[in-house]
This record gives structure tokens, sequence and C-alpha cells, in this order.
């Protein structure tokens, strides 16, 4: 008998669904497991891109890890940055609000 090749989109989701299993549910930090939710999205998405990529299996844990470390460390920054700017909106608004206070006040 012949051996049966899985097409490949049925091989990652298998991975995929194996890792959440495995690998996410053992990361300690919550932010972590949300990277990795993250990088599923992505993975799904990319499906057809990844259909073309061979990587050794050794070098995938390791890349797959920091990978969702900088992922985490993006959406940390993204967040502060989304803060920074809702605040920075609000002061530019009071500022607008305080010009335009000052210029009724000179008429």
């Amino acid at each position: 008998m012949g051996r049966m090749t899985l097409p490949f989109r049925m091989l990652l989701q298998e991975e995929m669904d194996n890792l959440k299993r495995t690998y996410r549910e053992a990361l300690m930090d919550a932010g972590r497991r949300d990277a990795f939710d993250s990088l599923v999205r992505a993975w799904s998405s990319e499906q057809g891109a990844m259909s073309y990529a061979r990587v050794p299996t050794a070098l995938d844990v390791m890349l797959l890890t920091a990978a969702i470390d900088n992922r985490k460390l993006i959406e940390e920054n993204f967040e502060k940055f989304m803060a920074i700017e809702s605040k920075l909106n609000r002061i530019e608004a009071r500022l607008e609000k305080l010009l335009h206070l000052s210029r009724d006040e000179d008429l």
C-alpha cells in the first residue's frame, strides 16, 4: 500500500489545533496566550502563502515562541500608543476650546 499524504491545509489545521490544546494552554502569561490567538488568526488567513514554505521543525517551535513574544510586545505597545493618542486628542480638544473662548472674549 502507498502512503497517504494529507493536504497542507489539513496538516496546518491539525497543527494549529494541536498547538491550541497543548502549547497555548502551557503558556503562563495571558498576554502571550492572546498573542498566540492573534497569530492563529494570521496563520488562518495566510494558509495559501504558508503552503509554499518548508521549515525544519526543530526551529519552528523556537521561532514560534519568539514570534509570540514579539507579537505580545507589539500589542502592548499598540495599546499604550492608543491610550496616549486618546489623551492627546482630549488635550487638543480642550486647547481648541480654550483658544475659541479666548478669541470670543477678545471680541
